[in-house]
């Protein structure tokens, strides 16, 4: 799941809710697995709270790592 989000806010900033009908999941897990990220300082979290889009912190090399393995996991995301 976290890499699905990954993978959605790598296209663009997003807030929770926004976020959640996009992968067509429950609010609270998106908000969830959001808040894990932040933790591992995956992501970050711009604006107040209801509307706070989060961005993906990736370096380039990060970011191409995360896409091969992305890859590799073919459509089983």
């Amino acid at each position: 799941m976290r890499a699905r989000i990954l993978r959605a806010l790598m296209d663009k900033p997003l807030n929770p809710l926004t976020l959640s009908k996009k992968l067509n999941i429950d609010y609270k897990t998106a908000t969830h697995h959001l808040d894990k990220l932040l933790k591992q300082n995956m992501v970050v979290k711009s604006g107040n709270e209801y509307g706070a889009q989060y961005h993906v912190t990736f370096t380039p090399d990060q970011r191409a790592a995360f896409e091969e393995m992305v890859s590799e996991m073919g459509e089983s995301l």
